[in-house]
Order: structure tokens, then C-alpha cells, then sequence
């Protein structure tokens, strides 16, 4: 498989449908990272489903994600600072 087929996934327990709009609160550094490399870089991002599991990571649990989701991309970005 090429990289060019490797897209970053933001699993969530809400999805997103083509043409939708989804407002994000991001805290984790691994997302907040994620979503400034695709906002600077112009690139699409996964989001998908969570089946189980927690949209904050636990040490050692493995999140199981459903086997579908919809790309998206970064319009806007804002960083908020306390």
C-alpha cells in the first residue's frame, strides 16, 4: 500500500456525513497535533466511529473502531488558550 492510501484517523463517538460540518473541542496533544499538521498541510483526516473503547486514550486499552467513516478536512482552526 502507498502512503498515499494512509490517512490519520480521529476516532470519535459521533461521526460525520460528506458535506457536514463537525465543531471539535480538542484537548489531547496527539489530536491537536494531528489537526494542525492537516490544517497546515491541506490534507484530509479519518474521522470513524468508535464501536468501544474511550475517545480519551487509557495506558494499555486499544480503542475498537467500526470498519467505516468518512474523510474530512480542517477549515478553520483556533487555538484557545486559557
Amino acid at each position: 500500500m502507498s502512503n498515499q492510501n494512509v490517512i490519520p484517523l480521529f476516532p470519535l463517538r459521533q461521526g460525520i456525513f460528506p458535506e457536514g460540518l463537525l465543531a471539535l473541542n480538542i484537548f489531547e496533544v496527539r489530536y491537536l497535533d494531528l489537526i494542525k499538521r492537516c490544517y497546515r498541510e491541506n490534507t484530509p483526516f479519518g474521522v470513524t466511529w468508535l464501536a468501544e473503547g474511550q475517545e480519551v486514550q487509557i495506558p494499555g486499552e486499544m480503542p475498537r473502531l467500526h470498519p467505516w467513516g468518512c474523510t474530512a478536512t480542517v477549515r478553520r482552526f483556533e487555538a484557545l488558550q486559557p
